[in-house]
């Protein structure tokens, strides 16, 4: 499943075992597959867009406009990140420094979890997935519990999309569970990195 509730640290837990161990696959497999994905997970949110728009006017109480321009825009971000494949796998010659050449090769880190808001969640959920996912990280989205149902459509959208099982995960939690869940979460030494879009409280406890 590429979406779920947690209803405790220990399901929380579970997920990062499970993204740490789709990790390997994943990293091997080639740039074009990861951007053949991100492609079709753009198709999918197109297809989506009225049940996304309407859930999100639903329940974070926006316009029509700016839900519209949420799912547009995240299209395009899927679109333009899987544009950069090319340079990922291109080997970069550095000058030589002493008689001695040096290459940079690019290489996936491992387990990233990305933390997005209510306001703009599918703009920022896409910005924290796509990136990560293309370089041949695997990934949890924590999504805001202001918006569960939009945040299970973006999870099923990866499922349609056909990541395979492990590779992204988009879950939610309840409220009262958030502090303790995040701080577990970013002290864990198999998520190796963070990102981060919300209150200036929340970003100061991450």
């Amino acid at each position: 499943m590429s979406r779920e509730i947690a209803h405790s640290l220990t399901d929380c837990q579970d997920f990062v075992v499970q993204a740490a161990a789709a990790f390997p696959n994943w990293a091997d497999t080639s740039v074009d597959t990861r951007a053949a994905l991100l492609i079709r997970l753009a198709e999918v949110l197109l297809q989506k867009r009225d049940e996304l728009c309407a859930t999100m006017i639903q329940e974070i109480g926006t316009t029509a406009e700016w839900a519209a321009h949420n799912v547009e825009f995240a299209v395009e971000l899927l679109r333009e990140t899987a544009a950069y494949a090319e340079e990922l796998e291109r080997v970069e010659e550095l000058p030589q420094q002493s008689g001695v050449s040096h290459q940079v090769e690019r290489s996936p880190c491992g387990v990233c979890l990305g933390i997005a808001p209510w306001n703009a969640p599918i703009i920022l959920g896409v910005r924290a997935m796509a990136a990560p996912l293309l370089c041949g990280n695997t990934l949890l989205i924590k999504g805001s519990e202001v918006a569960p149902r939009l945040f299970r459509l973006l999870g099923e959208s990866t499922l349609e999309a056909g990541f395979p099982p492990g590779v992204v995960r988009v879950f939610i939690n309840r409220a009262q569970d958030s502090e303790r869940i995040v701080e577990a979460l970013i002290s864990s030494p198999v998520i190796r990195r963070v990102n981060f879009t919300g209150s200036t409280r929340v970003g100061k406890r991450v």
